[in-house]
């Protein structure tokens, strides 16, 4: 992390952890690149500020970045039921949608391939784009087909009219009122998700 300067680090540790880690980092001297924390209270603005997200494979989180189309490696919980969060990060992975390091693996290769990953912009903007796609999520079981359907015909529409209005310079952002039917049937069937798979 020191010798990456120009890369920002937000680390939360959860209660759990936080006061073990800290202890180890005020006897290493925490660089002042890394910024660690026990809870991040506004996670909409964390995910903005990243360019690479580093998390748990459960499925409410892996709605989340489909959601917000943002790169991520996935490092799966081994201390699930049935290993299902692995099975929801190959799903990925083989989509090339996500990068995945092994619980076991962490200590050795998970920040390389972080850092690796946050300098290539052209393979970040691939995965990003990669992740978007609703597939992934429909393979894994989360969406329903018609429900992947419906999330991926709506985004098409969306970035068709952003289109359009950027080559007339009209601004980026489609009128509300215009979109609100199709923006309340998007939110409904995310709130479903998430309600029915809880972050774990």
């Amino acid at each position: 992390i020191e010798q990456n300067p120009d890369i920002q680090f937000i680390w939360q540790t959860g209660n759990y952890y936080s006061a073990a880690i800290q202890a180890e980092l005020s006897r290493r001297k925490c660089p002042d690149n890394l910024k660690v924390t026990d809870f991040i209270s506004d996670m909409a603005h964390a995910y903005a500020a990243a360019d690479l997200i580093i998390s748990r494979a459960g499925a409410g989180s892996i709605s989340e970045f489909c959601l917000l189309g943002k790169p991520v490696i996935l490092v799966p919980s081994p201390n699930v039921a049935e290993d299902h969060q692995t099975k929801n990060a190959l799903a990925l992975v083989q989509k090339d949608a996500a990068l995945y390091v092994k619980d076991e693996e962490v200590s050795r290769t998970l920040l390389p391939l972080a850092i690796n990953t946050v300098k290539e912009r052209q393979r970040l903007a691939q995965l990003s784009d990669n992740i978007r796609q609703l597939a992934a999520l429909e393979a894994t079981g989360i969406l329903t087909s018609s429900q992947a359907m419906t999330l991926r015909d709506s985004y098409r529409k969306l970035r068709l009219e952003v289109h359009h209005r950027q080559l007339n310079d009209t601004g980026n952002h489609a009128p509300l009122r215009d979109w609100q039917p199709l923006r309340d049937q998007v939110i409904a069937i995310w709130q479903d998700v998430f309600a029915e798979n809880p972050t774990s």
